[in-house]
């Protein structure tokens, strides 16, 4: 699994295109894991 694609444009040029679409599942859990966690130290502090 690459991190960034890559392409080439009209020169022949490497190019980023961007981040790879197989890590948005990773993110999506790790940023709902920081919102529990806010949540919960919220609760927790009252």
């Amino acid at each position: 699994m690459d991190i960034f694609r890559y392409g080439r444009n009209a020169w022949g040029q490497e190019i980023l295109l961007g981040i790879s679409y197989d890590l948005i599942s990773y993110f999506f859990f790790i940023a709902l894991a920081i919102i529990f966690a806010h949540l919960i130290y919220k609760l927790i502090k009252k």
